[in-house]
């Protein structure tokens, strides 16, 4: 039984909403506690922005899914309609079109991160400038947006190697790097606010 929930990519799934609920009910009222009024406020401006990075990928990962799926399954070349059928049935998995695919969903969040740290930047700067001396420390808070903005950056280029492996059917190696990436990130939060590094503590 345990080995079948180990191998199990619904419990990983499961396991990884799971600590997102955990993350909400454990640290938010660890943040309303430490921090001040004006410091909470900015953190959820700052938690708002960087959540929109999620949703840059504008379906692209289910595209890459489904190419790295047909590429595995031995498709000679994709099409933009259909599927390219191997040569023989009991092909192998294309692996120079694998590797093509892997270096342009590579190349793909990439630029996807730039384009974020640079619009995102420059519009979350032009609007929380004015909130920032409202905080009970501005460059703590300056620190904190920082952080907040090379972290979710980097967190959208980084997330191209899970959207590949679950392409080659690894989706329990991604749940397991996604559930493990999450306790992290709980528990250094957890650890960073206790230990008084405040609203920067919260995104490093």
């Amino acid at each position: 039984m345990l080995s079948r929930l180990w191998n199990s990519a619904v419990i990983w799934f499961w396991a990884f909403n799971g600590l997102r609920l955990v993350y909400g009910l454990l640290l938010l009222p660890l943040i309303a506690h430490l921090l001040s009024k004006a410091d909470l406020g900015l953190y959820f401006a700052l938690f708002n922005i960087v959540a929109v990075a999620q949703m840059l990928d504008i379906g692209m990962s289910a595209a890459i899914d489904r190419h790295v799926s047909y590429a595995s399954g031995g498709a000679r070349e994709l099409q933009a309609l259909g599927m390219q059928l191997p040569s023989h049935p009991d092909s192998g998995p294309n692996k120079d079109l694998l590797w093509q695919l892997l270096d342009t969903t590579r190349v793909y969040y990439r630029y996807l991160s730039l384009i974020f740290l640079v619009l995102f930047g420059t519009i979350g700067t032009a609007m929380l400038a004015g909130k920032m001396g409202e905080t009970s420390s501005p460059a703590a808070s300056w620190a904190a947006w920082i952080i907040a903005l090379l972290s979710a950056a980097f967190e959208i280029y980084a997330s191209w190697w899970n959207v590949f492996l679950r392409g080659m059917n690894q989706v329990v190696v991604s749940g397991r790097i996604q559930f493990l990436a999450q306790s992290m990130k709980l528990v250094l939060a957890a650890l960073l606010l206790i230990a008084g590094a405040g609203l920067p503590g919260i995104f490093i």
